[in-house]
């Protein structure tokens, strides 16, 4: 491959290419969809399933994929000889250890460990993006230590402030508070804000002219690297700050990331199996240009992934949860440690892999000088887990240590304190106003309720927590306005149309009571408490054979439901049918004892006495 430079990447050979074709990592229409441009191709499937109602699957299928994505590195690892005899010690020790501090953390419902988790996430995502940015630098024969130290400091700035430092993501600061860190004023949080921005527009003003500068010496650059990073940095800004569901943001960046990531393991892969037995014999195998043997690639990391639905389908409190939630957090903890040194773009078979010759990586070792080490290597590498061991050590301890009450009332002081580091952030005021309700503190909920609304006029559940707190101050018109309000922009919200149907039988309006409870059961047919209240404004109108028949239906789904058990046995009574009266106020009773049934229940069974 030729070494020579191009100060200007125009019309070599082909004097229609503005771009040489040494300068893509595949090809251009490949680069274009797995690389430069995926973050569009992400959108677009989103956009389109969101017209159809298919977001929910399609959420879930990224919660596979995210977790699909931790495996190749894992097949290279264990399945690369070479590799594996270079690196045996941290690849049987390190496993271990991760999972070992996993199972410790989720065993004692600990939550250090999963904030630790995301911040390494978001260095792993970071680190994603610098590589490429570095892999097409080395394709155009860049290798100047200065512009490798700005993209560094790009990825860094940009990143964290869109992950931490924005009014966007809070889950970085209730993680850290939620697993016992010490709170932060706020105003502390403010003014590290306007310095992390300041920082952020100063180095990327500094970049453009370093590039300016790069360009009137005449060296190269490559212009894909530009266009990768200026697409996919506003792109997690958009995913961050703009999409409304966290977790709709969260799958839209890390599916982008993990076809991104898919498509590079594959292509190097490849590369390495073409190019000698040095791979290993199941990396010759698996990775060949054959069409099957791609498709066979995804749906085995798929299949890898799907312990993440498993995760969501098993009981929320149970040991099967425990499980996979301890192997989901240790595949992706492995996934990040691997990452870090199996990938070295500077060596000399990962170059070769990339279409990056040899003579290229040697003119880059004397352009960038080896640095004297102070430690060795296996000891550096093991100073390096005592990022993560030691605040998994101190934030543990402060967490377990904390008395019952404490971590009761520290729930609140944690949304109080999010809510006030992130004050122009709706879910922070959201989640704020939904403790302060729990709490029954009404006058401090409806400011949250309302500065939540405010930040986001089309947000369902604000208008509905609305309503919540106007319930609560039995303002009833207010509260069904707000409830209202809910359902014109999320026509298909249970919660908010079961609450309505709840104010309009305290107001006894009873037909749109009806109207609300019967467009729950629409939604949701096995509704017991609709089914219950349903039963109520039959009764409110004098339809008692309608009203009956919901009680029963209330009860069929949930036998022990108590409200039931003694309405019906009221309405029993008053027929004077007082042996199924009689059953239901004693199996409320047995339920959940009440003095006032227990009267109700002794005035029928004297009455049944009479009639026998």
């Amino acid at each position: 491959m030729s070494t020579a430079r191009l100060p200007n990447p125009v019309m070599q050979g082909d004097r229609r290419s503005f771009i040489p074709a040494n300068y893509w990592i595949f090809s251009p229409l490949k680069d274009g969809i797995l690389i430069l441009l995926t973050p569009f191709v992400v959108m677009l499937v989103f956009a389109a399933t969101g017209h159809y109602q298919g977001q929910g699957l399609l959420i879930g299928f990224g919660l596979v994929l995210s977790a699909g994505h931790y495996l190749p590195g894992m097949l290279r690892a264990y399945g690369d000889p070479a590799l594996f005899r270079r690196y045996r010690l941290r690849l049987i020790v390190a496993p271990i250890l991760l999972m070992s501090l996993c199972a410790t953390f989720t065993y004692l419902n600990l939550h250090a460990f999963m904030f630790l988790m995301l911040l390494w996430g978001s260095w792993h995502w970071m680190m994603q993006v610098y590589g490429f940015g570095r892999i097409y630098d080395a394709k155009a024969k860049s290798f100047s230590k200065t512009t490798a130290r700005f993209d560094h400091a790009m990825c860094i700035l940009w990143f964290y402030w869109f992950s931490i430092f924005s009014y966007s993501s809070t889950s970085y600061l209730s993680s850290y508070y939620t697993s016992g860190g010490p709170f932060l004023p706020a105003q502390l949080f403010h003014y590290a804000r306007h310095i992390w921005l300041a920082m952020a527009l100063a180095v990327s003003a500094a970049y453009v002219i370093h590039l300016i500068r790069l360009l009137r010496q005449g060296q190269s650059i490559n212009p894909l690297k530009i266009i990768f990073f200026s697409i996919t940095l506003p792109y997690l800004g958009y995913a961050m700050a703009v999409v409304e569901t966290p977790l709709l943001g969260y799958i839209l960046f890390e599916a982008c990331h993990d076809i991104q990531y898919l498509a590079i393991v594959w292509f190097v892969n490849r590369k390495r199996a073409e190019n000698g037995s040095d791979a290993g014999s199941f990396i010759q195998f698996l990775f060949r240009p054959r069409l099957l043997l791609v498709v066979l690639y995804i749906a085995v990391c798929l299949a890898f992934g799907s312990m993440a639905i498993g995760k969501q389908l098993s009981d929320s409190d149970g040991f099967l949860m425990q499980v996979f939630a301890v192997l989901i957090a240790t595949s992706a903890t492995y996934h990040y440690y691997l990452d870090g040194f199996i990938w070295k773009v500077r060596e000399t078979s990962m170059r070769r892999s990339l279409g990056v010759s040899e003579s290229e990586g040697e003119l880059h070792s004397q352009e960038v000088p080896e640095t004297r080490q102070v430690l060795s290597p296996a000891l550096r590498h093991s100073s390096l887990w005592l990022l993560l061991f030691v605040p998994a050590a101190i934030l543990g301890v402060l967490e377990h240590n904390a008395p019952e009450a404490d971590n009761v009332d520290r729930s609140a002081k944690v949304a109080a304190k999010v809510a006030e580091a992130f004050p122009y952030n709706a879910d922070a005021q959201i989640v704020f106003c939904g403790m302060l309700i729990d709490r029954q503190q009404a006058e401090k909920a409806l400011t949250s309720c309302h500065r939540a609304a405010s930040l986001r006029p089309n947000w369902a559940l604000a208008h509905m927590k609305l309503g919540h707190v106007f319930l609560m101050q039995d303002k009833r018109d207010k509260a069904i306005s707000a409830y209202r309000d809910a359902l014109e922009l999320n026509p298909e919200s249970v919660e908010a149309r079961f609450n309505l149907g709840v104010v309009l039988v305290k107001s006894q309006n009873w037909d749109q009571a009806a109207r609300a409870f019967e467009g729950v059961l629409r939604l949701k047919p096995q509704h017991s408490q609709a089914h219950h209240n349903l039963a109520i404004t039959h009764e409110g109108r004098n339809q008692i054979p309608q009203a009956e028949e919901h009680y029963k239906q209330a009860l069929r789904i949930n036998p022990d439901f108590t409200n039931a058990h003694v309405k019906l046995g009221s309405l029993y009574a008053e027929q004077k049918k007082f042996t199924q009266a009689e059953h239901h106020l004693a199996e409320s009773m047995r339920l959940k004892p009440s003095p006032k049934v227990r009267s109700q229940l002794n005035n029928v069974r004297e009455a049944l006495s009479e009639a026998n």
